[in-house]
């Protein structure tokens, strides 16, 4: 049963709204004796609803119908009727549970029953409260922006009767309400394209923002904070100004006042521009990030995010370890290794383990971290290769291990990649040839930092230069 739709919407869902749905489905269809069984036996197993062994179909088929699976053809797809049932009847309850909060979204829906059924009178003083709504709650993600485009569609556009008393001020803030959803999303949109460009450094050009510009110039919209914040971000990864600090700032004093998942993008967006500036040779963006992710680990964002990837759990203690607040790296991995997926867990916290011991200089320690790790994604293979690999120049002789060959054999892996265009693979490509050149020992230092240098794209490039000025020795 594991990919039943019923079991993984289930795991979703808490206790209290698990136990009304138990109500629900009892109330209204308590006829329905076979589905009610199944559902019976699941909720005792919740929340772990996908992987627990209690599931697997023929044990979980004897358990609640006291027969095998295989006693009848027919049991298989009996026991796949009420699974399927079941999930018919919570998206049915989830919605209605929707439609009784009083939220924006149902009370549009609301409004469109009422214009569906003729009642114009309901209708018009519906869509007024909707506006009402509209004006009273803050906006605070670019959604909020479509809300106040679709309260004004009601409002103004649905209405049959008695347009003419609408007056022109309030038609005015009908046409603000819909360049302002236009400007954000637009501009929103063009902060993804420019990221996705930067990190698979794919050459394509996208369409100008130039409207969205002389829109928020004449209207003086960039006094709406979601909007100044995308157009910063904006300028910063598609037109390469630096806007860092400026992002920063405008977070610090309005972190309450934005969306979580608003937040979640931006904050994703200044890290791959900072990882970009780092690539680059710019270190002094470290201390930047670390104190960024300082920032958001107290206002509990990647906390309220939910699950948190390998990729950004190692970003941060990166970032830590290298600006050597060690003790915050340990207590970021000990309070927030729970929000990664269990599947993860385990490669994610070795590997953080293992930078932070490479950071303290502890080279040996760190090869023998990395060993417990069974890495097979190919973000975090780079990873904790291009660590080992540090290691290993760093222990100069080091036992059994020819660095050239571990250069040659990590080359060979990144090329047979489908990925290989993107630029986290080619600046690890260019550092492992750095490596390989240095360990080679045959080109003159000078010649080794000019190359390093030159390389627009190349991983610890810093670190690099050191060893290349130590092959002069």
């Amino acid at each position: 049963m594991k990919n039943s739709k019923f079991l993984k919407l289930a795991a979703k869902l808490d206790r209290e709204t698990l136990i009304a749905f138990n109500k629900y489905i009892k109330k209204l269809h308590k006829g329905e004796e076979v589905a009610l069984s199944v559902f019976d036996y699941i909720r005792k197993l919740h929340p772990d609803l996908e992987d627990h062994p209690k599931l697997e179909i023929s044990r979980a088929y004897l358990k609640i119908f006291n027969e095998s699976l295989e006693d009848n053809p027919y049991n298989r797809t009996k026991l796949l009727n009420a699974l399927s049932d079941l999930h018919l009847w919570l998206k049915d309850f989830l919605l209605l549970q929707k439609m009784k909060d009083n939220s924006f979204e149902s009370l549009a829906i609301w409004g469109i029953m009422l214009k569906k059924m003729g009642l114009q009178e309901a209708f018009e003083r519906h869509s007024s409260r909707l506006r009402s709504q509209l004006e009273r709650m803050g906006r605070i993600s670019v959604l909020d922006y479509m809300k106040g485009m679709v309260a004004n569609y009601f409002f103004y556009y649905h209405l049959t009767r008695n347009k003419q008393e609408a007056d022109i001020s309030s038609l005015q803030d009908c046409s603000n309400d819909m360049d302002l959803f236009y400007a954000v999303s637009k501009l929103k949109i063009g902060c993804e394209m420019a990221n996705r460009k930067n990190l698979m450094a794919r050459d394509f050009e996208q369409e100008p923002i130039t409207a969205v510009i002389e829109l928020l110039k004449a209207k003086n919209l960039e006094d709406h904070l979601l909007l100044h914040l995308y157009l910063e971000v904006y300028r910063m990864i598609e037109k390469g100004e630096d806007r860092y600090a400026c992002i920063e700032q405008l977070l610090t004093g309005n972190i309450r006042v934005i969306e979580p998942e608003e937040l979640h993008t931006i904050l994703s967006y200044m890290h791959n521009y900072a990882s970009a500036r780092i690539r680059k040779g710019h270190d002094e963006y470290w201390k930047m990030v670390h104190n960024l992710n300082k920032f958001t680990v107290a206002h509990g964002v990647f906390a309220g995010g939910g699950e948190l990837s390998s990729i950004q759990f190692n970003n941060v203690i990166t970032a830590a370890s290298i600006s050597g607040d060690f003790k915050w790296a340990d207590v970021f991995m000990n309070s927030h290794k729970a929000y990664l997926n269990p599947d993860v867990q385990k490669n994610a916290i070795t590997l953080a383990k293992a930078v932070m011991t490479f950071e303290k200089k502890a080279y040996k320690k760190a090869l023998n971290i990395l060993e417990e790790g069974e890495f097979r994604e190919l973000f975090d293979v780079i990873r904790s290769r291009s660590l080992a690999l540090r290691c290993l120049v760093e222990l100069k002789d080091p036992a059994g291990v020819d660095i050239v060959e571990y250069c040659i054999s990590f080359e060979g892996f990144l090329k047979r990649q489908k990925k290989r265009s993107w630029i986290v693979v080619k600046s690890t490509l260019n550092f492992i040839r750095m490596v390989e050149m240095i360990e080679k020992g045959k080109a003159e230092p000078d010649v080794l930092l000019e190359q390093i240098n030159s390389t627009a794209e190349i991983f610890f490039k810093p670190w690099l230069i050191e060893k290349a000025k130590e092959s002069r020795r």
